[in-house]
C-alpha cells in the first residue's frame, strides 16, 4: 500500500492523510477581545485554575511588562 500511495492519487494511508491533532497556527480565529495573549492550540485534559501568588505574582507580572511589546506604549 505504501508504494501504491506514492504513485496513485487519491489512495489514503496513515503517511499521506492529515494528522488529527493538526494545530495550523493560520486558522486560529481570533476572538474581538484582547489580541494581547491569543488562544493557540486546543487543550488537553480537564482544565484546572490556579491563583499566583507572591513572588510568582510579580514575576509573572514583571514578565509580561517586559516581554510584551504591546504593553511599550503605557510606559511613560
Amino acid at each position: 500500500m505504501m508504494f501504491c500511495s506514492r504513485y496513485i492519487d487519491g489512495f489514503a494511508t496513515k503517511h499521506n492523510r492529515p494528522s488529527r491533532n493538526d494545530d495550523d497556527d493560520e486558522a486560529v480565529d481570533v476572538e474581538q477581545g484582547s489580541t494581547l495573549f491569543p488562544s493557540v492550540g486546543k487543550p488537553l485534559g480537564k482544565p484546572g485554575n490556579y491563583v499566583l501568588r507572591g513572588l510568582a505574582k510579580f514575576q509573572a507580572h514583571r514578565y509580561v511588562l517586559f516581554n510584551c511589546s504591546d504593553v511599550n506604549p503605557f510606559f511613560r
